[in-house]
Order: C-alpha cells, then structure tokens, then sequence
C-alpha cells in the first residue's frame, strides 16, 4: 500500500513527519505536478540522451510518494 495513503489518514503523524498539514500538501502537490511534468518532459527530449525514449530504468515512486520523502527527508535532516 502507499506509505501516504496510510499517513495521511493520521493527519497529526502526517504533520510530525513533514512539518505541513494535509490540506498544504494537497495544495503544494497540485502546484507542483505541472511544473514536475513539464520538467519530465524537458528531460525526456533533450539531445544529448544515451538511452531512446523510455529505456533505462522508471521510478518506482509516484509523485505523492516522492514530495513526502522530500518533506520528510527536509524535516528530519
């Protein structure tokens, strides 16, 4: 199961973990994710690849996922 799925139903662990509320970490992924995405893009067609277009190896996180360990990596270091 999602790691966030299950901390955000706990919104008081969710803040000690990450220092924000659930509603500001609604907000802060939905101004995010089209800046995420366009920067992916960028990424993805730049010229100077060595692996065509979706070789080499995905993340294994999803974008919630991701913003939370980073939250939570800038909380706790």
């Amino acid at each position: 199961m999602n790691i966030v799925k299950k901390i955000i139903k706990k919104p008081e662990a969710f803040q000690r973990f990450t220092g924000i509320t659930v509603k500001q970490f609604g907000i802060l992924v939905k101004q995010m994710r089209p800046l995420w995405r366009k920067a992916e893009k960028d990424r993805l067609m730049r010229p100077d690849r060595k692996n065509k277009l979706g070789g080499g190896r995905s993340y294994e996180l999803d974008f919630y996922e991701a913003v939370f360990l980073v939250l939570t990596r800038y909380r706790l270091y």
